[in-house]
């Protein structure tokens, strides 16, 4: 980050001066006094289960230079800057603001229901090695991760990937309001975070206020083959490409065909792409990244050439194979499209043996979760899966459901996760057998797929 001067930051905030010195220069901001440097401002957030005032004396102990807070902290030393807000969170998004506008480089926000971060590295990947950048780190994409991600960007750097989240109307407002973006990118639209965003529609209308804040001859980028991006564009005056598989688009994939676990396609006829991976959701992907690298001006043959080596974010349809069983592990979120997309993956992998799927609870359906997890054991039913464990609140819904759709009921089986799951599942499991793990994040399936692993591991070493 280039340093800020007090007065700037005082400015930038909207707040009170209450001590310190507002003429010294601030060398970063942190959320985290495990990670405060020396010279940075400490931005104390006030959380459901913490509260960053408490950690206000150990930041001055790691030699904060300020803090911004929202309430009374007591005696600091005099050389300590104290900048009082009413909100601190709202404040360091203004300051990310501030910032963002006086630094040249162009920012692409990414943004939509599923491949956001595999996209975002995917364009991480393919410009880092010829162009100066920064991109969000993980899945750091809501109201604190955007502003930090935009504090680590330099004067010398020339572009930023941002990602962003979204669980409740006005959040994408706010993180675009912040970001600024030259370039907005629509992945997908679909059921996601329905609890907080209602319906499909309310994800679309959310998604929609990245628009809102595109820089003044900024371009939309968006999924041809999804409907709800295609009406988002349709409402768009700016420039906009589109990128898609099934219908015309300005990138496109064709021929894709899947080869000993990995995806090829050519884009526009012409330019072919070797991803390492499997899944048409991660052509998806790698035709967002190309359109957006063709619409920085970059050569499309040498990117496309590039994605060879590109290695997918973990637990996103990682391939493992343990003692002859094939185990794929998917566990970094689930919603109903991204089940959909994981299934019919399943559905066309071609193994020796039988087919397990550990399904776990899809999070944030809200009122509608019940009749997503209906739909989702239906669908398993039409998949050809051999045998379904269901865990989870929902797992009796998923599996009455899959029994209803034709599955028969000694093969579906409802588990507590830590009460037996792994147990049957390595006593049934043979060698050529294949096993899909797949849930939301607050399903913990990487433990389940840690115990499973180490179990296969010891039953066929006894």
């Amino acid at each position: 980050m280039e340093a800020l001067w007090g007065c700037e930051i005082l400015g930038a905030v909207k707040g009170k001066h209450l001590g310190g010195r507002k003429d010294d220069l601030i060398y970063g901001v942190s959320t985290d006094t495990r990670h405060v440097a020396p010279g940075e401002l400490f931005v104390a957030l006030k959380g459901d289960k913490f509260d960053g005032h408490d950690f206000v004396a150990e930041a001055v102990e790691r030699e904060a230079a300020g803090v911004l807070v929202s309430k009374n902290v007591g005696s600091l030393p005099e050389d300590v800057l104290v900048i009082q807000v009413k909100d601190t969170t709202k404040a360091l998004g203004m300051l990310a603001r501030y910032y963002r506008e006086k630094l040249p480089a162009k920012v692409v926000a990414v943004t939509g229901t599923n491949g956001k971060t595999t996209t975002k590295d995917m364009l991480q990947y393919l410009l880092s090695p010829t162009i100066s950048m920064v991109s969000t780190i993980g899945n750091f994409n809501n109201h604190i991760g955007v502003p930090l991600s935009i504090f680590r960007m330099e004067p010398y750097h020339d572009l930023a990937v941002i990602e962003m989240g979204t669980s409740s109307p006005g959040e994408i407002l706010w993180l675009s309001w912040i970001a600024q973006p030259d370039i907005g990118v629509l992945t997908n639209i679909s059921e996601a975070h329905l609890k907080g965003l209602g319906s499909v529609e309310g994800v679309a209308k959310a998604k929609a206020e990245l628009l809102e804040n595109l820089t003044p001859g900024g371009t939309l980028i968006f999924n041809s083959d999804n409907f709800w991006c295609k009406m988002i564009a349709k409402g768009f005056p700016g420039r906009k490409l589109s990128f898609g598989i099934h219908e015309p688009a300005n990138i496109r994939g064709r021929n894709l065909q899947e080869i000993d676990g990995k995806m090829t396609f050519c884009i526009n006829d012409r330019h072919t792409v070797n991803l390492s991976t499997f899944g048409i959701h991660n052509a998806y992907n790698a035709l967002t990244a190309l359109t957006v690298c063709y619409e920085l001006g970059l050569n499309l043959a040498e990117l496309a050439q590039g994605l060879k080596e590109f290695k997918l974010p973990p637990m996103r349809m990682e391939r493992h194979s343990v003692k002859g069983v094939t185990i794929i592990m998917d566990a970094y979120n689930a919603n109903p499209s991204s089940m959909e997309m994981a299934l019919d993956e399943y559905s066309g992998m071609k193994v020796p043996g039988r087919k397990f799927f550990v399904c776990g609870d899809m999070a944030e359906l809200g009122d509608e979760s019940p009749k997503l997890h209906r739909k989702l054991g239906l669908r398993i039913a039409q998949s050809g899966v051999n045998f379904l464990l269901a865990t989870g609140e929902h797992a009796g819904a998923v599996a009455r459901a899959a029994k209803r759709g034709g599955m028969p009921g000694e093969k579906v089986m409802v588990f507590d996760r830590d009460n037996g799951l792994c147990d049957f599942a390595v006593a049934k499991l043979k060698k050529g057998d294949a096993v899909l793990i797949k849930g939301s994040r607050c399903m913990r399936l990487e433990e389940l797929f840690d115990k499973l692993r180490g179990d296969l591991k010891k039953k066929a070493d006894d």
